[in-house]
């Protein structure tokens, strides 16, 4: 190379160096600053997904790995794959006059020159040749190399690594301790855990051993949030088995059942998180887990206890001193007492308790009961002056309450209410004959105990008569008194031979009534009016009374005599189809037919009984039959009665004895005793058989005629029977005639001895 042109080609390499220093300086900072962007932007990313996820060591390892590796990737591609890339002069001084275009590949021109200067075979003009040279060389020392570089990329990547650690230095400003956590977990991967944001625990749990619930009751589990609020909470749920002694007391509680359920948001509550168990059979144990709260730590035992509960209830009433009345014998809770007894309650639970309480259900006063030294009896001792309603609130040795609902007394504080009386008979108002009976027939109830039963009977304004119907006896101490049930015959005759003037027709007799309990406390029937009149006034009025059950028996034959007809049509239209459908109704529609006749038939006989009483009681007829047939009254009427004063079997007694011959009168008497016998057959025989044999005839699946022919011979019987009624019927009218003409004549002479020439009466001429 020529001497004289060094200067000139140092001036132009020095461009080319300096150029490919600003190219390398630009490359670094570029690759840097991405380098230093990817590190930042790895550590905010890494420090995001353990602070969120809680990653464990080995995905932290595996994690930090991953970020090595892609960061070694950036490093590569960023900044040491540039900084290996050869820049030859050539390439350089195109690239210079790339980007200077006035040099007009003076710079590629020059460098080519400088071997050639050297070359003696050289052709070319040597003097052109240093001339251009020389040129490049100008050219060179007036370009700035740092113009012909593009900063840009380099100034973005910068700008972008500013941001990137400004950011990383704002999560570390943040967050310090949780910064320095992640570095020393995800950096040098120690085994540190994060400090928990989330922190369940149970509410209602006592700090030591288990919590102690009642078996079947409700139990709401209660979780307390503190920290960040999770978005859900789960309950994990193991259900235990009761305990095998056999294992020991300090061995592992088997598990039966596992299951997770999750648990509401309490309302009105914010962090409060609940689960209802309904009717709680076992024991379990729970624990919750939500946010970043995922382990199985604090864990809870409930133990669901069989509750304490009442075993045995005995105790006495000590009633007021008027009640005259035995101690009562208590054996449940629910009792009523009078009011003003003493209540003596000994009271034996199933199991040790810590404590027992009176809780009273419409008072705040809570008594505590004394407990006896087995710790399961006590006794309860107090006046009952009202009402008392208390749960016996029991509570064992473990902790478990008996319910609310359970082991409730309910002692009703009772007055001591009047009695109650009830006259059977006589009703309202009754007539009688001087010589009658009145049958006294009553009940009297009373809530603790009937005292006396007393009858005042008053003759118009005046009293006629004071007596004791029924008196509780004193000694020895009474029966349970709470029902009386009384009777006594009132008998006018009795009355006729006494000082005061004797029961006569017109008299009007005011009966009263009145029960009285133990405290005194009274009740009075109503007004029970008797009014007497004389033997034909009587007679005249049971005479109308014939005249209605003669109706009345008209009506039976006629009806009798229709279904009688009914069943011969029946038997006749079967005899010529058995298989006619419609014979089977008509057969049912005769089986209603006679079944309102036997009722009709009881209804009249009940009036024909009615008519013998009034006979009877007012003694008026045979007076040795009378004197037979009260006795009987006497004897069925004590029986005792809700509603039947005068029983059937009474009048079964008067018919067995009539037809025993031990009771007879030719006179109303002897008719109505075979009016009654002829009923009571009719009632109870014959006219049930021809029901009886037409409900097995409609019933049987072969429809025996047999039944038809006995159900017809039946018919006819009582239809003999109901004619044999009739006339006896029409027997008693003609004795009650004879009867009235008797009268009549007695009475005519009577008024002719008093006045012989008949004038008395006459007006005068």
């Amino acid at each position: 190379m020529n001497s004289e042109l060094a200067p000139e080609l140092v001036t132009v390499r020095g461009l080319l160096a300096s150029l490919r220093a600003k190219i390398r300086r630009a490359w670094t900072v570029r690759g840097l600053s991405i380098t230093a962007t990817a590190v930042c932007i790895v550590a905010v990313v890494s420090f995001g997904l353990d602070w969120s996820l809680d990653l464990p060591l080995g995905v932290r390892a595996v994690h930090l790995c991953l970020m090595l590796v892609i960061l070694g990737v950036v490093l590569n591609r960023a900044l040491l794959r540039p900084l290996r890339t050869q820049m030859p002069e050539q390439d350089l001084a195109q690239a210079v006059e790339h980007g200077a275009p006035d040099l007009r590949d003076r710079l590629l021109s020059a460098l080519d020159f400088e071997t050639r200067l050297g070359d003696a075979s050289e052709t070319e003009s040597r003097e052109l040749m240093a001339g251009v040279v020389r040129d490049a060389a100008v050219f060179a020392g007036r370009l700035d190399a740092g113009l012909l570089v593009d900063t840009r990329p380099a100034r973005r990547a910068l700008g972008l690594a500013t941001a990137a650690a400004a950011a990383l230095v704002a999560v570390a400003l943040a967050m310090p301790v949780e910064f320095s956590l992640w570095l020393q977990r995800g950096v040098l991967l120690s085994d540190i855990a994060w400090p928990r944001r989330t922190h369940l625990t149970l509410a209602d749990f006592p700090a030591t051993g288990p919590r102690i619930v009642t078996r079947g009751d409700d139990l709401r589990i209660v979780a307390v949030a503190e920290g960040d609020l999770p978005s859900e909470v789960t309950l994990h749920y193991e259900q235990l088995a009761d305990p095998d002694p056999s294992k020991g007391a300090g061995a592992e509680p088997e598990v039966k059942f596992a299951d997770t359920r999750r648990m509401f948001a309490v309302e009105g509550e914010e962090g409060r998180y609940g689960f209802d168990f309904r009717a709680v059979s076992a024991s379990f144990r729970v624990w919750v887990t939500g946010g970043d709260d995922q382990d199985d730590a604090p864990l809870y035992t409930v133990l669901a206890l069989v509750p304490p509960r009442v075993a045995s209830i005995s105790g006495k009433i000590v009633y007021p001193a008027y009640a005259n009345l035995r101690e009562g014998v208590v054996r449940d809770a629910s009792f009523e007492v009078l009011k003003g007894s003493r209540v003596e309650l000994a009271i034996k639970a199933n199991m040790p308790l810590a404590i027992a309480r009176m809780v009273p259900a419409n008072s705040p006063n809570i008594t505590t009961v004394p407990l006896a030294e087995d710790k399961k009896s006590m006794t309860l001792s107090f006046d009952v002056n009202e009402s008392v309603d208390f749960h016996l609130e029991l509570t064992a040795l473990e902790g478990q309450t008996n319910r609310a609902e359970d082991d409730v007394f309910h002692l009703r504080a009772g007055e001591d209410r009047a009695p109650e009386l009830r006259v059977l008979y006589p009703p309202a108002r009754l007539y009688r004959t001087p010589r009658g009976n009145v049958p006294l027939k009553f009940v009297a109830k009373d809530d603790f105990q009937v005292s006396a039963v007393s009858l005042d009977v008053m003759r118009g304004s005046e009293r006629f008569e004071s007596s004791e119907l029924w008196r509780d006896p004193k000694t020895p101490p009474a029966a349970d008194r709470k029902r009386v049930d009384g009777y006594q015959r009132f008998d006018f005759e009795q009355y006729a031979g006494d000082g005061a003037r004797p029961p006569k027709p017109g008299d009007v007799f005011h009966f009263t009534l009145k029960a009285t309990d133990s405290n005194a406390s009274t009740t009075a029937s109503g007004d029970l009016v008797v009014e007497l009149l004389s033997e034909e006034d009587f007679e005249r009025r049971l005479s109308q009374r014939q005249g209605t059950l003669r109706e009345e028996l008209s009506i039976v034959r006629r009806n009798q005599q229709r279904a009688r007809s009914a069943v011969v049509e029946l038997r006749a239209a079967v005899a010529k189809s058995a298989d006619d459908p419609a014979a089977l109704d008509r057969g049912r529609n005769v089986q209603v037919d006679q079944g309102r006749v036997t009722n009709d038939l009881a209804q009249f006989l009940k009036g024909i009984q009615q008519v013998f009483d009034s006979y009877v009681l007012d003694r008026v007829g045979a007076g040795t039959t009378i004197d037979k047939l009260l006795p009987i009254y006497d004897e069925e009427l004590a029986k005792p009665s809700d509603e039947e004063v005068f029983p059937a079997s009474l009048y079964r007694r008067i018919v067995a004895e009539k037809r025993s011959d031990r009771l007879y009168d030719p006179d109303v008497l002897g008719a109505l005793l075979d009016i009654m016998d002829l009923g009571e057959r009719a009632t109870g025989e014959v006219s049930p058989s021809v029901y009886k044999s037409l409900v097995a005839w409609t019933t049987e699946p072969a429809h025996d005629p047999a039944e038809l022919e006995r159900a017809e011979k039946s018919s006819t019987e009582l239809a003999a029977l109901l004619a044999e009624i009739d006339r006896r019927m029409q027997r008693w009218g003609e004795l009650n005639l004879l009867i009235e003409i008797a009268r009549d004549i007695r009475n005519t002479q009577d008024q002719l001895s008093k006045d012989p020439a008949g004038t008395k009466g006459l007006a005068p001429k």
